[in-house]
């Protein structure tokens, strides 16, 4: 797979930084439309740690070949008593611990950071510029793409008091507690005073909505698009398109059908059932007209309303008692904290 060069904002923190993600079962269909936006940011490392072979990858994606069992005892090292790690998606949890279970992996490098597949990458290194890097010890908000600075201290973080539960208790048992965002890493730095770049421009699909959108009911006609190495939204406004680019689109619990036989290299739409290659050309507004999903936003309210009543049906019938306590917990948790930053 080739290579592409992109303009990249990182300077003094070129070839710094690598992205980790952890990933067991088999590859999503859209794994080469992962590689290839991989491919375009080449100031950036990638390490897949996998039992799965991956043969074909840009440069600067990485295989590291593990099993499950063999990630769970580095992190079982790494704690000092037995992980628990019986199923991928308790992985979540697992991904402050990545500075310490890849110290010799990151050797090298000034940043690490986890991120999750059902992700188009754009241009990161845009984004993360020296100003950022040089300020923020963490970058970004939510699990599926944070990084941290390689040093002793935001390796460690992960102990520190601040968490909706502590790290013993989330790493000795199998459920799922999302420590490594909102109710968990995040807290703990609010708690300590670290400063982390919360403005880190994101496309984070609405996954109550079943088109994709980053601002939920208060969008309108609206397309978005990988082209040239950038994650591009256009949307109409008075009669004209308007363009605001993304770091990355997350499409969250969608999944996209994903063509080997289509040409995809010169871009695509990103939509919530599929993967569309787009011809190279200026956005006009018969363009957004014709490939948004927007139906209205009545439409949309009813969408959200269905899928928070689905969620809160799975809630009740579909999850243990000890799953609703962790859920009670750090819900109550989370609203702690926003009436305190609203004082």
């Amino acid at each position: 797979m080739k290579t592409t060069n992109a303009t990249s904002g990182l300077q003094k923190y070129k070839n710094r930084l690598v992205l980790i993600s952890c990933y067991y079962g088999s590859f999503p269909e859209w794994m080469d439309l992962w590689l290839l936006t991989c491919g375009w940011n080449p100031d950036i490392d990638f390490l897949l740690v996998s039992d799965l072979a991956l043969p074909e990858r840009p440069q600067n994606v990485h295989l590291l070949p593990l099993t499950m069992e063999e990630l769970r005892e580095r992190f079982s090292r790494v704690l000092g008593f037995d992980a628990a790690l019986s199923t991928p998606y308790k992985l979540c949890d697992y991904k402050p611990l990545y500075g310490l279970a890849f110290r010799e992996e990151l050797k090298g490098y000034a940043f690490w950071g986890h991120c999750d597949l059902d992700i188009i990458w754009g241009r990161l290194g845009h984004f993360l510029t020296d100003e950022v890097l040089d300020v923020y010890p963490r970058i970004g908000v939510f699990g599926h793409c944070i990084a941290y600075r390689n040093d002793e201290e935001m390796n460690n973080l992960y102990r520190k008091e601040g968490a909706a539960f502590p790290y013993m208790t989330v790493f000795r048992d199998d459920a799922h507690y999302g420590f490594d965002e909102l109710t968990g890493m995040n807290l703990i730095l609010e708690k300590h005073g670290i400063p982390y770049y919360k403005d880190f421009p994101v496309a984070d699909a609405n996954w109550l909505l079943p088109r994709v959108s980053a601002d939920a009911v208060k969008s309108g006609e609206e397309f978005y698009c990988w082209w040239k190495g950038r994650i591009l939204c256009a949307r109409v406004r008075d009669g004209r398109v308007w363009v605001k680019e993304y770091a990355y689109l997350h499409f969250q619990k969608k999944k996209p059908l994903y063509r080997k036989d289509a040409a995809y290299a010169n871009g695509f739409y990103i939509k919530a059932n599929a993967f569309v290659p787009r011809k190279p050309g200026r956005f006009t507004v018969e363009e957004v007209e014709r490939e948004s999903e927007f139906l209205g936003p009545f439409r949309d309210y009813a969408d959200v309303a269905k899928g928070q009543s689905k969620r809160a049906v799975e809630l009740l019938f579909c999850k243990s008692r000890h799953e609703k306590k962790i859920l009670l917990v750090k819900k109550c948790k989370h609203l702690a904290f926003q009436l305190q930053c609203k004082k």
